[in-house]
């Protein structure tokens, strides 16, 4: 959140700090229903109730999608910062 906040101006900083709370609870709702479906998909039981063989499954994709998200944050890069121009002084 500090990253995606700091690309903005001072003047927008309430709108992006809601717009991100919002989006929080959204992926939130989102993904714990994905997880509740894998675990009622993975389940042995007839009546789709979920059951410790559908955690389990559920747990699973969990925990791979937390590895492969943590290996594609290893490649998310700042950009540089554009060089100052330097004054006739010699300050920037």
């Amino acid at each position: 959140m500090t990253e995606s906040l700091a690309a903005l101006p001072g003047h927008l900083y309430s709108h992006g700090s809601a717009i991100m709370a919002t989006l929080q609870q959204v992926a939130g709702a989102f993904g714990t229903a994905v997880f509740v479906t894998v675990a009622s998909l993975g389940t042995t039981q007839a009546s789709g109730a979920p059951d410790a063989a559908g955690l389990h499954t559920a747990f699973i994709v969990a925990g791979v999608l937390g590895v492969l998200v943590f290996v594609m944050a290893l490649f998310v890069r700042r950009p540089k910062a554009a060089p100052q121009a330097v004054t006739e002084g010699g300050a920037a």
